[in-house]
This record gives C-alpha cells, structure tokens and sequence, in this order.
C-alpha cells in the first residue's frame, strides 16, 4: 500500500510538471514572435539604409 501512494505521488508531480511545461512552451511560442519583431524593428531603427 505505502508503494501505491508513492506512485500516486509520482504521478500526480510527473502530470505537473508536464502540464507547466507545455504552458510555458506555449507562452514562449507567443512573445517569440513580438520579440523578433521587436528586434526587427529595432534594426530597421538603426540602419535605415536597411529597411526598403
């Protein structure tokens, strides 16, 4: 019995883990793409001989 509730435990912490990954994998997908924007446009501001 003491195994079963150390395997739930494990469970319950592995699910855990999986989940704030996956959420923070997700939040880094969408402020990646303002970020190369932001550095986009921050490199048009530099050199404007760049930008077309």
């Amino acid at each position: 019995m003491p195994l079963k509730i150390v395997w739930a435990l494990l469970d319950i912490l592995t699910i855990f883990i999986l989940v704030t990954g996956v959420y923070l994998w997700m939040r880094r997908r969408k402020a990646g793409v303002s970020q190369e924007r932001a550095i986009a446009n921050a490199a048009s501001i530099d050199n404007p001989a760049l930008s077309s």
